[in-house]
């Protein structure tokens, strides 16, 4: 059951993202309205913007969309999206909600929609540690790379004492830059474990 929500929620962010899917001209002369009023409100998506949607794309075609049939179709679907494993498995993902919830759902679903915000904030903070420390890295090893270079260019090249000079006052310049790492390392372990501890004590 949670595999099937997870997946129909993965889904839903697309169709969200993008309002919903645009559909062709066979799609538009074949809709099973009540179908695809059902899985706009599965997916959580907003039925104005939604049916305004389709109702444009079908529009083209001079294919009219079955207002009844899609609202109903998107009463029942909003139902089964609105409960508390949804909420938080859809805000763990990055949704926003707009207040689409029938009154007599919207506490559950927003008890789960508050965890799963405070999961998505941790992840953020776990993907931006590890994209701190991944250029942390690359820049103390591009810097390494270059006191090889000139500590190579010390023993090996035929210098005059001016360029000698010039090579060690780069030296150390790179030496004293090279980008101390342990913070941002201590930082991203924490961020993991406090990813963590969250996902231990809230599972749906």
């Amino acid at each position: 059951m949670l595999y099937r929500l997870k997946w129909l929620l993965a889904g839903s962010l697309i169709l969200v993202v993008s309002g919903c899917s645009v559909m062709n001209e066979d799609e538009c002369r074949t809709a099973d309205w009540y179908s695809i009023g059902y899985q706009d409100g599965a997916n959580g998506s907003d039925m104005a913007n939604s049916l305004g949607d389709r109702s444009s794309a079908c529009a083209e075609y001079n294919v009219r969309v079955n207002f009844d049939q899609y609202k109903e179709g998107y009463q029942h679907g909003i139902k089964a999206f609105c409960n508390e494993a949804s909420g938080y498995y859809a805000a763990s993902t990055g949704y926003v909600y707009q207040g689409i919830c029938p009154a007599n759902l919207e506490p559950a679903f927003l008890k789960g929609y508050q965890r799963g915000r405070k999961l998505f904030e941790i992840q953020q903070e776990v993907d931006q540690a590890k994209q701190a420390l991944d250029q942390a890295k690359w820049d103390r090893d591009y810097k390494e790379d270059q006191i090889k270079r000139l500590k190579n260019k010390l023993v090996y090249d035929d210098l005059t004492p001016r360029q000698r000079q010039n090579i060690l006052d780069e030296l150390e310049q790179y030496q004293s830059t090279v980008t101390d790492i342990s913070h941002l390392t201590i930082r991203y372990e924490r961020a993991k474990q406090k990813l963590r501890d969250f996902e231990s004590r809230h599972r749906y």
